[in-house]
């Protein structure tokens, strides 16, 4: 079971870290499912003495509110709107978008981007998976990465067979940096849309690229023994896919690079 043992600290061994809480708050009749940003009143986090109570992007959503539990445990004086608390508010309010940006959503392992999202740090991926998982980026959705790497999966499962690690990516919208599979899982990208960097599967896994005819991949794409399909898209390289029957099917040996060129027309 996954969670942290207070046993320690309740007997008085060792002081309790602080870390953050969140939470969210919903109303009782949400109706769409993998979309909880279309119905969320209100994303809440508890740090320390203080909680915050941000606004949420669905119906009816709650008001800017922070407390002092400390002093006010029943959560009757609202501070929000104090100068001296300011630096708090957006103290705690990233806190907040690390956990979960209100410009995407995350459900049982898939991230679902509808906006926005872009790294605050120059080093940092804009979405790190541990353990893989799958992120769709959906025809309004824009993944921005300062440091190049816009998607990262680290993850590593037993075996070159397991299910674990395992990375899903469906592009609709726009990511800006680089797509990189280094577990040992398997990879598969579906592009309708475009990648502005590279797609890499260093992993042992099976890797699969598939380009459609409205989308496109504008860096090299570089695979660890998979292969990489197309339907007339752009496949990096200075070419559109070879058309064959239903699309084109460009396969690689291991290694093997694309060269690098602009974003076709």
């Amino acid at each position: 079971m996954q969670g942290r043992s207070l046993l320690a600290s309740a007997m008085g061994l060792e002081d309790l870290a602080l870390v953050p809480v969140f939470g969210a708050i919903y109303p009782g009749d949400a109706a769409t499912l993998g979309r909880p940003s279309r119905h969320v009143r209100g994303r809440w986090v508890r740090y320390g003495d203080f909680k915050l109570v941000l606004p949420g992007s669905g119906p009816n959503p709650l008001p800017l509110e922070l407390y002092d539990l400390s002093r006010d445990p029943g959560e009757t004086t609202n501070l929000a709107g104090s100068p001296e608390h300011a630096d708090r508010i957006v103290r705690m309010t990233r806190l907040l978008d690390q956990w979960w940006p209100a410009t995407w959503d995350h459900v049982a392992g898939h991230v679902i981007v509808h906006a926005l999202v872009e790294t605050r740090g120059a080093e940092d991926p804009a979405f790190r998976l541990e353990g893989g998982g799958m992120v769709t980026v959906d025809a309004s959705g824009h993944v921005k990465a300062g440091s190049g790497v816009a998607i990262l999966n680290e993850a590593e499962g037993p075996s070159a067979e397991s299910m674990a690690g395992d990375l899903s990516v469906i592009v609709a919208g726009l990511v800006d940096g680089d797509v990189v599979d280094r577990g040992r899982g398997n990879l598969d990208v579906l592009v309708t849309g475009r990648v502005r960097g590279d797609v890499e599967g260093s992993g042992t896994g099976a890797h699969v690229v598939t380009v459609a005819p409205e989308g496109g991949i504008t860096g090299t794409i570089r695979l660890g023994g998979g292969q990489e399909r197309g339907e007339g898209g752009w496949c990096g390289g200075p070419h559109p896919l070879r058309q064959r029957g239903h699309g084109g099917d460009c396969r690689h040996r291991r290694g093997h690079r694309h060269r690098r060129r602009g974003d076709p027309q």
